[in-house]
This record gives C-alpha cells, structure tokens and sequence, in this order.
C-alpha cells in the first residue's frame, strides 16, 4: 500500500520555530508502516515542500494534528484531497500522531 504522512508546518513564530526537528511520531509511525512492507513517505512541512503528486497518488494519507495551530492548514489540505477525482481518493487520516 501507498501511504503517506504529512506533517503541516505551524503558522507564524512558535516553539519549534528555533530548531529544525521532526516529531517522533510519524517517522515511527512510518518505520512500522515500512516494516510491514509498506511504501511510505514522510513530508514535514518545515523542513522542505510536500510533493503533492505523490499525496494525490497514495492510498492512505495521514496527517499530524498535534497542536490547534495545525487545524486550519489541515482543513486546507482536506479540501484538496475532497476535490481530488471522485475516481481515485486516497483515504485520510486525522490524528494526533
């Protein structure tokens, strides 16, 4: 299975804004995903772009929602993966990962 997990950069100056680091979670949520022979793909925001034809090509999406500020960003991303064609949505998943 295709899946990819994005974690949306926060809007504006914030606590992470300092340091260039990833949360633990999807990379172990990835590296499970990986292990079980899964292909996956990791994007964080913050540290480069998110390559959208792969998204609109994966079976499974997941996004982290830890922290409000990621809400409306994440209701964006939504929005783009709804208008995606009715014939090949990958399925998304909301979480605190």
């Amino acid at each position: 299975m295709r899946i990819t997990l994005i974690e949306p950069a926060p809007p504006g100056f914030h606590v992470w804004s300092f340091t260039r680091q990833v949360r633990l979670g999807l990379p172990l949520i990835g590296t499970m995903l990986r292990d079980l022979g899964h292909d996956v793909r990791i994007y964080v925001e913050s540290l480069g772009a998110v390559d959208w034809e792969r998204v609109f090509g994966s079976d499974v999406v997941g996004m982290s929602t830890h922290g409000w500020e990621k809400v409306p960003k994440n209701r964006t991303y939504l929005g783009q993966l709804r208008a995606f064609s009715e014939a090949r949505k990958p399925a998304s998943i909301l979480g605190s990962m």
